[in-house]
């Protein structure tokens, strides 16, 4: 039974979270595809995305960014790569199945927050990084 439900969790986990990431990876890029793959780490990146994803996503080992994002600073230290890439292995293949759901929960709290605390809408993205478990508490990489 242990068995089965780990196989079923890795399962999701390389089809619809990666589906996931794959249709966010090609949508944003215009329908280029994939930029690069690191198969050492089981990343696939987008490095050129515009709109909303062009900051920097990840989902389901896809990596999704504009050109040149992934190597800019973090907020605090490191680069936006290292903190992509801790959503991308450890989190995903921690979650498995619950990594979407969960994730985008923890985003919506966090952002409100963001915006309740501020009064201002446009701190909802700020929120997501600054009250959200999965960036605050659960995130090796550095902080945003």
């Amino acid at each position: 039974m242990i068995c089965d439900s780990l196989i079923a969790n890795q399962l999701w986990r390389t089809t619809v979270n990666l589906g996931v990431g794959l249709a966010i990876g090609y949508g944003s890029s215009g329908g280029e595809g994939p930029t690069s793959i690191d198969r050492t780490r089981g990343v696939i990146y987008f490095e050129n995305a515009t709109g909303v994803f062009a900051r920097g996503v990840s989902v389901g080992g896809v990596i999704t960014a504009g050109a040149g994002q992934l190597g800019l600073p973090a907020r605090q230290n490191g680069t936006i790569r290292d903190h992509e890439l801790s959503h991308a292995g450890r989190q995903s293949s921690a979650l498995g199945w619950a990594f979407l759901p969960a994730i985008l929960a923890s985003y919506a709290v966090g952002g409100s927050f963001g915006v309740v605390s501020t009064l201002d809408l446009s701190a909802f993205d700020y929120g997501t990084h600054a009250y959200s478990p999965f960036e605050r508490w659960w995130n090796d990489a550095p902080d945003w």
